[in-house]
């Protein structure tokens, strides 16, 4: 064993074969691959003098796999609240190339012009090069981290009650109920006549940064004659972050030559707006509106799309 990196906020960061045994508040994991270099040594400074130097929260990492290890470092304000920030497998270990930031920080990114990627798949959360990590720090203030604990809290215990009500409960629901009733022409109203349905589509997709994620897989893709019509599905709240994420999938290569020549639409369906998306203009991705329909259920138990 080598030497002991912290022992601040009651962490303590010990270098063994397979990677470093994390200990904290009395519990330990084993973060994989991971040694203690200067870039992860300055990043974990970084992120402790930030106010966020819990590497253990409630059941993360899950405690079953403590002991066979994990492959990330995580940094939260507590051990009840979400992650911040993660180094991870896309972040070049044992060195550290880029960071994995929490996908609800991803408008006040994009509302600052600060350069990240997506993660559209996975966990769609955001990729920062480390070298950008004191700006980022500088952007997410305290209170911009303590009101996104708040709506998260907020938006969690909505989920929870949407859980307990006869109602679409969860995403891959819904995107199997939609694609059913695509399949049996209910929205051609609304879409065109329906040629053919796919779900969980994939395809290739070129990003700048290192060791890029190289697939995107939208929700559903519907196919009339003349249109391709790429379908992004949110349980709960349309968001900007959902507008940029399916503006993607539309302007990829890939995607056109999925098209084979027909037009491609984005689209995002999902059960409220985000006050923020209620504004026409923030429906402009790249100078394109992208519809926005909303579900709800009727009472035989179809859904119902509404344009807003």
């Amino acid at each position: 064993m080598a030497e002991i990196l912290l022992e601040k906020q009651d962490a303590r960061f010990t270098e063994v074969e397979g990677g470093l045994i994390v200990k904290q508040a009395g519990e330990q994991y084993l973060a994989r691959g991971w040694r203690l270099t200067p870039e992860l040594i300055g990043t974990v400074e970084a992120f402790f003098e930030h106010g966020c130097p819990h590497l253990i929260r409630l059941n993360h990492p899950m405690p079953e796999n403590r002991t066979k290890g994990v492959d990330y470092l995580g940094f939260s304000r507590s051990p009840t609240e979400m992650w911040v920030a993660v180094i991870d497998q896309y972040s070049g270990r044992p060195s550290i190339d880029r960071v994995t930031v929490q996908k609800r920080f991803r408008d006040i990114l994009i509302g600052a012009k600060f350069p990240f990627a997506w993660e559209t798949s996975g966990g769609k959360n955001i990729f920062i090069e480390r070298r950008d990590l004191p700006d980022l720090l500088a952007l997410l203030t305290p209170e911009i981290i303590a009101e996104a604990e708040t709506r998260r809290k907020r938006r969690n215990g909505t989920a929870r009650a949407l859980a307990r009500s006869p109602m679409i409960v969860s995403e891959d629901e819904l995107q199997e109920k939609l694609a059913g009733e695509l399949r049996e022409k209910r929205f051609s109203e609304i879409f065109g006549e329906v040629a053919k349905v796919i779900e969980h589509p994939r395809w290739g997709r070129r990003m700048l940064g290192p060791r890029p994620q190289t697939t995107d897989i939208p929700d559903v893709i519907l196919f009339t004659d003349k249109t391709m019509l790429i379908l992004e599905l949110k349980l709960n709240e349309v968001d900007t972050q959902a507008l940029h994420q399916v503006a993607n999938y539309a302007a990829n290569d890939e995607a056109a030559r999925l098209a084979e020549g027909r037009k491609i639409q984005a689209v995002v369906i999902g059960h409220r707006l985000n006050p923020e998306v209620g504004r026409a203009e923030n429906r402009q991705i790249n100078g394109v509106s992208i519809p926005i329909f909303l579900y709800s259920l009727s009472g035989d138990g179809h859904l119902m799309l509404t344009q807003v």
